[in-house]
């Protein structure tokens, strides 16, 4: 199927960094991060950690933090995990964040909708 790059800017507590070409991968739920760059831009760090499966199958505990994440002009707050020595990826939760998905044949991010969170309205019973 290929591959699919964007470029991202991190806005981190102490510093923003634009990276050029980060992998989007639809199969990863969080963004991922190494340790060195959460630290440098100063991602905010949460009390909670993870567990996640790895493309290896492998199972590794992560640090879970927030940070802002901007594409093409749209900037939304994104949870990353944390792992040291990683490949930087887009994973499909800042995808939603930002209004965009994978087009599986052109290999670009395509707006399918406004950035920002979707929340269902609840109508109970009548």
């Amino acid at each position: 199927m290929g591959h699919t790059y964007a470029k991202v800017v991190f806005h981190g507590q102490k510093e923003k960094r634009v990276v050029e070409r980060v992998l989007v991968d639809t199969g990863a739920t969080y963004t991922i991060m190494p340790a060195s760059l959460a630290e440098e831009i100063g991602v905010f760090l949460t009390p909670y950690r993870s567990q996640l499966t790895l493309a290896d199958k492998s199972r590794k505990g992560v640090s879970i933090g927030l940070v802002e994440v901007e594409v093409e002009g749209r900037r939304e707050p994104v949870q990353v995990a944390i792992i040291d020595d990683v490949v930087l990826v887009l994973g499909v939760q800042a995808l939603e964040a930002l209004g965009f998905e994978v087009n599986p044949v052109s290999k670009k991010l395509e707006v399918i909708r406004d950035s920002g969170g979707l929340a269902l309205k609840f109508v109970g019973p009548s």
